[in-house]
């Protein structure tokens, strides 16, 4: 897993994010592989509906180490 704890959309709208694998062997890049996301809703201000509580993925990230912050139900 790749984790990327403060990745910002500003534009309100339903996206996917492409992430691409690419090896290096000096000058050259070969592409290894892609994958899209799922689609996310991104809100404005004042249609956001609040902050979930943490996922069982997330926890369990925290208890091997990687620094994201977890949420206790709705805020």
């Amino acid at each position: 897993f790749f984790v990327f704890p403060d990745l910002g959309v500003k534009r309100p709208g339903v996206f996917r994010i492409q992430f691409v694998l690419y090896q290096r062997a000096g000058q050259t890049l070969r592409q290894l592989g892609t994958v899209t996301s799922d689609p996310f809703v991104v809100y404005s201000t004042k249609m956001f509906p609040g902050v979930l509580e943490s996922t069982a993925l997330s926890r369990m990230f925290v208890n091997q180490g990687v620094k994201i912050r977890l949420r206790n139900g709705h805020q």
